[in-house]
């Protein structure tokens, strides 16, 4: 329990170890425990626990901090990034070849070039990786719902349908 008055009710969030772990996990909360240490009373070891238990991207000892880790764990998944850059150029490369390509929204092409990359993954990888399987469906709905009459289309400026996109805020 965090017994610094200071605190008040600004922070009440951080009175309980479960209270902690719900504070970190922003990366708000993150830049604010290395800024003000004295949030958890200066206390440098709570605040790598902290820290690592909720993000452990940014935390020192947290699953992604060690790059040979993250890299064989992608490439058990993936296969080897040779062969997989390999067969996501030829298939990027055959795609724009397409009659298509040239007319298509900077999104649409965008959208072709990541399902690719996720389509070389997995013949490359692990073709049972469901994670794979599921980017596809998102990228393929994100591009369905901002075609013309979808939920998030758009009326391009100036008529011209193949660079409204490119001005997206």
């Amino acid at each position: 329990m965090i017994e610094h008055s200071f605190l008040g009710d600004r922070w009440p969030f951080l009175r309980t170890t479960a209270a902690e772990r719900f504070a970190a996990d922003t990366f708000t909360c993150i830049c604010r425990l290395r800024a003000y240490p004295q949030i958890l009373g200066g206390d440098t070891t709570r605040i790598t626990r902290v820290i690592n238990h909720a993000c452990p991207i940014h935390g020192e000892k947290g699953n992604m901090s060690n790059i040979q880790d993250t890299v064989t764990e992608r490439t058990s998944q993936y296969g080897d990034f040779r062969d997989q850059g390999f067969i996501s150029q030829l298939l990027k490369d055959g795609a724009r070849q397409g009659d298509s390509w040239k007319l298509m929204a900077a999104y649409q092409r965008e959208a072709v070039d990541m399902i690719l990359h996720k389509i070389a993954r997995i013949v490359c990888g692990n073709p049972d990786y469901a994670d794979s399987w599921h980017d596809i469906q998102g990228y393929a709905k994100i591009t369905e719902d901002r075609l013309p009459g979808g939920p998030l289309a758009r009326k391009p400026p100036c008529g011209d349908s193949t660079t409204h996109d490119l001005i997206d805020p």
